[in-house]
């Protein structure tokens, strides 16, 4: 089933990335910055594909490129989230599996480096970049662990029941490693001299125990 999800998506964004633009890349005499954000599709590589679920994530920075310039230097910030695959969970637990059990991975990361451009007044511009820094890993498991009381109260206006609600034990991790990430995208330029873009990256983190890899399909905007 995820095969079939990844497959799909990648047919999409090469039907995309095909069709006609009308559309350039902001390079403007008066401005040397360009912030972009982007919203993102994750998919889990090597091990982390077979413990993790597709996910999603966000992306925001800033590109250092006066005019002219064919390399940039970009600053992003991102966040992925992950769920922990359910199987993968349960091989870990004993007994019958429990429809409370879950789990995810969230991972911060801050990078630079280059970038790279093929046509920087074009309508479509190919772009490469490649970057390197900090990238922080939290990873909680939610194991059920019985139930408990919880007493009612009264505001001034209302008042809520108590009840016995489910409890669960958590169990987190969390740790500050190395990475770094190459990717390749297309920018088409707006009319007002901003653009849109579709960007795949492989993102690496040498997280402990076993490294943290993933592609992020991208989809964003610069001005």
């Amino acid at each position: 089933m995820k095969f079939a999800h990844r497959a799909a998506l990648l047919v999409a964004v090469v039907a995309l990335a095909g069709a006609p633009a009308a559309l350039a890349q902001p390079d403007k005499p008066w401005k040397s910055w360009f912030p972009h954000i982007a919203a993102q599709y994750t998919l889990p590589q090597g091990e982390a594909g077979d413990a993790l679920d597709d996910g999603w994530g966000l992306a925001g920075g800033v590109t250092y490129k006066p005019e002219g310039w064919k390399i940039g230097i970009p600053i992003e910030l991102g966040f992925t989230e992950n769920d922990i695959d359910r199987a993968f969970l349960e091989s870990f637990v004993e007994g019958p599996p429990s429809d409370g059990l879950d789990g995810d991975v969230q991972i911060w990361n801050l990078t630079g480096g280059v970038m790279w451009q093929t046509n920087t007044k074009g309508r479509v511009d190919f772009y490469l970049n490649a970057n390197i820094g900090a990238y922080y890993t939290d990873i909680e498991v939610r194991v059920p662990a019985g139930v408990a009381w919880v007493p009612g109260y009264c505001g001034w206006y209302w008042c809520v029941p108590g009840g016995v609600v489910p409890v669960d034990a958590v169990q987190s991790d969390s740790s500050w490693d190395f990475g770094g990430n190459i990717g390749i995208g297309l920018a088409f330029a707006l009319k007002n001299e901003s653009q849109i873009y579709i960007e795949a990256k492989y993102q690496y983190a040498d997280t402990q125990n076993a490294a943290t890899e993933w592609v992020p399909i991208q989809l964003g905007y610069r001005w």
